[in-house]
C-alpha cells in the first residue's frame, strides 16, 4: 500500500501554522497551562479515590 507523502511531509509545518494563526492558541500562557494541569491532576485523584472506595465495598 503506497504512502501518501502529502499527509506525512508537512505535518509539523501545518501544526505550526495552525498555532500561529489560531487566536485561541495565541493567548495560551503559563496560568492557563497550570490550570489545565490542575484539572487533570484533580480528575486523576478523584478517579483513584473512586477506585479505592469501590475496592473497599467489594
Amino acid at each position: 500500500m503506497p504512502r501518501k507523502e502529502k499527509a506525512h511531509g508537512n505535518f509539523l509545518a501545518d501544526v505550526r501554522a495552525l498555532i500561529a494563526n489560531d487566536p485561541l492558541f495565541g493567548r495560551v500562557d503559563g496560568k492557563m497551562i497550570a490550570q489545565a494541569a490542575g484539572v487533570v491532576a484533580a480528575f486523576a485523584a478523584y478517579m483513584l479515590a473512586v477506585k479505592g472506595v469501590v475496592s473497599i465495598w467489594l
